[in-house]
């Protein structure tokens, strides 16, 4: 059972034969739950990355295009979510929603990429309908010119203190 629909948390139990014990009538619904590859809110950046690895940036004078990724806030781009349970796609340095504030549903694509969904399409830009998410530093992150981190899955390196003096 979908305790408050498309949310982490699924109620089931053991109803025995014939539904014996469970005072609920099973139905059998088509599966919604929500699909959530990436973070939502203006903490959270991304580059949205097209199929042959390159990111969407948008100019200074508002037009996009595709570009080798710089990790710098053109290329930067944040998820809202409406009310209605659907995204919005925001370029994090000015704040302006792409396709005037259109909001998207989202969808898996082959080969670990995702599309947008809208009422009268997929979101396609110059010819690229299918997107993945890579995560972009935070300004912190920037500021404190921390560029990676030690990865304990990748060898037994570890991070044990860290002392700042100036």
């Amino acid at each position: 059972m979908n305790k408050d629909g498309a949310s982490s948390n699924v109620i089931t139990w053991h109803a025995g034969n014939a539904n014996v014990g469970s005072y609920c009538w099973l139905e059998a619904t088509d599966d919604r739950y929500e699909l959530r590859p990436f973070t939502t809110g203006n903490q959270a950046l991304y580059a949205l990355v097209n199929a042959d690895n390159k990111m969407l940036k948008q100019q200074p004078d508002g037009t996009l295009s595709w570009s080798e990724g710089t990790k710098i806030d053109a290329d930067a781009w944040y998820l809202e979510r409406t009310p209605e349970g659907r995204y919005r796609i925001v370029h994090a340095a000015d704040g302006k929603a792409l396709n005037n504030g259109a909001t998207y549903s989202v969808s898996e694509a082959p080969n670990g990429a995702y599309h947008f969904d809208a009422p009268d399409g997929q979101l396609t830009l110059d010819g690229h309908n299918a997107f993945r998410f890579r995560a972009l530093r935070s300004a912190l992150a920037r500021r404190l010119q921390i560029y990676d981190l030690p990865c304990v899955a990748a060898d037994a390196t570890r991070l044990l203190s860290l002392q700042l003096t100036g």
